[in-house]
């Protein structure tokens, strides 16, 4: 009942890691920007939902093939961060041209009642305001929080690299063993062929002695 219970849960597990990594190459390889944008929120709707499981079973594949998942995370990071600074770019135009769009309204009715403090507060007021929106923006979008992402991601597959390499230089030696093994093996059957032939000699010197001894 445990086996198929593992059984069952493994299934699942490879077919959802399986879906992330399709979802991940869909939005690699989308060159359309909204259909990339929209495989980069489904992506991270559906990682946020079956994260314990991803993760899991990412942790349980082999070396190569962390290494490719790992590697399209990291690709994926960077066009979510790429998505982020556009729509960095364009908040900041937004607002800027709002501001503007306010100055001049104020500047105009300022004008109009020859209130020219009431346009100097006024467009000090708007300029604070756009600022103080401004260097909040950082927080809203969290890219520099993405890119330390990408930096534990590049270490990752750094230990992921070095593990690999360890594993060939130790599939490498264990096939040297493997073969050093195979060579004693077979040094061992040649020296037994050796001493059978080598019993069989001493057998026929044994009876050419015994037949001589007859004869004379």
């Amino acid at each position: 009942m445990n086996k198929d219970k593992e059984g069952e849960n493994k299934n699942v597990g490879e077919e959802t890691v399986k879906k992330y990594v399709n979802m991940l190459d869909s939005t690699l390889e989308s060159r359309n920007s909204r259909e990339k944008n929209k495989w980069i929120d489904k992506t991270k709707d559906y990682l946020l939902s079956h994260s314990y499981i991803i993760q899991k079973y990412i942790e349980n594949l082999d070396v190569k093939d962390k290494h490719k998942v790992i590697l399209k995370l990291k690709r994926f990071k960077e066009e979510e961060v790429l998505r982020k600074e556009v729509e960095k770019k364009d908040f900041i135009k937004l607002i800027f041209i709002v501001a503007l769009i306010f100055m001049l309204i104020m500047a105009v009715v300022g004008l109009t009642k020859k209130d020219e403090v009431m346009v100097i507060y006024s467009v000090i007021t708007i300029v604070a305001i756009t600022m103080l929106v401004i260097s909040s923006i950082d927080y809203m979008y969290d890219i520099s929080g993405l890119k330390r992402e990408i930096k534990n991601i590049e270490n990752w597959l750094i230990e992921l690299g070095e593990e690999e390499h360890l594993l060939k230089e130790n599939s490498y030696l264990k096939q040297q063993e493997q073969d050093k093994e195979e060579d004693i093996n077979e040094l061992k059957s040649e020296i037994k062929n050796l001493k059978q032939k080598n019993k069989k000699l001493e057998e026929d010197m044994e009876e050419v002695t015994l037949k001589l001894s007859n004869y004379i």
